[in-house]
């Protein structure tokens, strides 16, 4: 999966939630998806890389960093409770 079709899929997905709403408080280029006035979910570009940032449950973070090569601590965010996933 390429960026674009991981921006994509990420962007459909919180779409389609309960209560979803997407914002872009942080400029145009971030979209960014909100339930209840928190922040759930981002998609961002960085070093020509894209990625999504996902606020994770702390203990199941590192797990799935384990399992997937393709997911890192959060980018820019607190590395307890958010994830990126990157292209693979």
């Amino acid at each position: 999966m390429n960026g674009a079709q991981l921006h994509q899929a990420a962007i459909e997905i919180a779409r389609n939630l309960p209560f979803s709403q997407q914002d872009h408080p942080f400029g145009p280029e971030y979209e960014v998806f909100k339930i209840l006035e928190k922040i759930f979910m981002l998609t961002a570009e960085v070093a020509d890389v894209k990625i999504v940032n996902i606020k994770c449950d702390p203990y199941k973070s590192q797990e799935y960093q384990e399992l997937y090569s393709f997911i890192i601590p959060g980018y820019h965010m607190n590395k307890k409770h958010w994830i990126s996933i990157t292209p693979h």
